[in-house]
């Protein structure tokens, strides 16, 4: 199984008590009288002391576990679309040399994900290597150095299911993967093997585990190859309820699913994705990563009773639009970084989202020393700052009027009951 964990304290105390049992295992071995001559102890004395003393620490333990009420938390944090055009390529190149570099695109938001435990981004362009030619649209490929710069954002869970998965057929899907590997990415979406989509990637931190899944629509009419189904999921509800009952079967507390669908450049979700929804709600997913029509479309936060009157929530954000790309105007140069924190609470171990945040996003793209620069800007923080560098005075008003639209945009599928959600309240109509 594909794990992720994090360091596990409970281990560490686990040893400590161990440690005590030992002392108490030997404390329940006979003492020799003085008067006799030293004798063999049995080694199976002792050790069957320590192991009862060790069942009996344990028992205490999860008795104690059960008796306390305390909550432990996860932050996950995630975008949309990660692109690379024919003009981001020449002005991320430096010179044979020394390639090329694009982390200049993530200074301004990567303190933002230095608070997330699991950033994810939707990788839209493959990592087939120089052989196979760096190309924008239509079918895209990009140097390994943009994984290096994603991983010195902050990024650590990338999907890579999308209509753009062979754009480089098959030896593109498998480079790609290995790319993702050299710099310790976690990743599903794309597979090598029919073993390897068969194991559900789980995200394991402070005792909450997120199982991840991703699906396309398709790959832009470039066949799958025959016999080699895996190497890229497709949108399939029954294979997709078949992926949750594993995760669940696995331990998983979370179902996470990133689907890349809808219609580019709408701004509303269609009937067709309110219909997956529904149905990946009723089959058991407890979050959805909607991207594909780069720009930015409402999120839910639902509630509801199963036929049992068990309560569950839901939350999905039908589009997450370009985190970074080429494409300007008509809302395609604006994105979202969308923020939840999940708690699991105990003795009853139920896990609830405790705070959502939609982040709005502006990528700038600007002139200097003769060479276009790309930034991704956090609008919030250039309302505050009243700037940014590369921005002019015109601009600066524009996103302005950009922050307040999309973050009445971006909530305005959410009834009033699910505002205690949020961290920041939506504008007031």
């Amino acid at each position: 199984m594909r794990k992720a964990s994090s360091p596990l304290l409970l281990l560490l105390f686990f040893a400590f008590l161990l440690s005590i049992a030992v002392g108490y295992g030997l404390a329940q071995t006979e003492p020799m009288a003085q008067s006799e001559q030293p004798a063999q102890v049995e080694e199976s004395s002792i050790f069957d002391g320590i192991t009862k003393g060790k069942e009996r620490l344990q028992r205490e333990w999860q008795d104690f576990r059960q008796s306390i009420h305390y909550t432990t938390s996860v932050r996950v944090i995630t975008v949309g679309d990660i692109m690379v055009h024919d003009n981001q390529l020449q002005a991320a190149f430096i010179s044979p040399e020394a390639g090329y570099q694009f982390d200049s695109y993530f200074t301004e938001v990567s303190p933002i994900f230095a608070e997330g435990d699991w950033v994810l981004g939707n990788l839209e362009t493959t990592l087939a290597g120089s052989d196979k030619g760096f190309t924008g649209y239509p079918q895209f490929n990009s140097p390994a150095e943009l994984a290096v710069a994603l991983k010195n954002a902050g990024f650590n869970v990338i999907t890579t299911a999308n209509n753009h998965s062979l754009d480089r057929r098959e030896v593109g899907v498998l480079r790609t993967l290995d790319r993702l590997d050299e710099q310790g990415f976690l990743y599903t979406g794309t597979f090598r093997s029919e073993a390897e989509r068969n194991e559900p990637l789980l995200l394991t931190k402070n005792n909450i585990t997120i199982a991840l899944f991703a699906y396309t629509y398709g790959t832009n009419g470039i066949p799958i190859p025959n016999g080699k189904d895996y190497l890229v999921n497709l949108i399939d509800l029954e294979q997709m309820k078949a992926d949750i009952v594993k995760a669940r079967q696995a331990g998983a507390d979370v179902i996470a699913m990133a689907v890349h669908f809808g219609n580019e450049y709408q701004r509303e979700p269609s009937v067709q994705q309110v219909t997956l929804v529904d149905q990946l709600f009723a089959a058991g997913v407890d979050i959805i990563y909607g991207s594909h029509p780069h720009v930015v479309q409402p999120f839910e936060i639902r509630t509801w009773e199963d036929e049992a009157g068990k309560e569950h929530q839901g939350v999905v954000i039908y589009s997450l639009g370009n985190f970074i790309s080429d494409q300007r105007g008509d809302y395609k140069d604006l994105g979202l970084i969308f923020d939840l924190t999940i708690e699991k609470e105990y003795p009853s171990q139920k896990v609830i989202f405790k705070q959502v945040e939609a982040i709005p996003t502006y990528v700038n793209r600007y002139w200097q020393d003769g060479k276009r620069i790309y930034r991704i800007l956090p609008l919030e923080q250039v309302v505050k700052d009243q700037g940014a560098e590369g921005l002019t005075a015109q601009q600066i008003t524009q996103l302005e009027k950009y922050h307040e639209e999309l973050r009445g945009h971006v909530h305005s599928r959410l009834g009033e009951n699910v505002f205690q959600f949020l961290r920041t309240p939506p504008v007031e109509k």
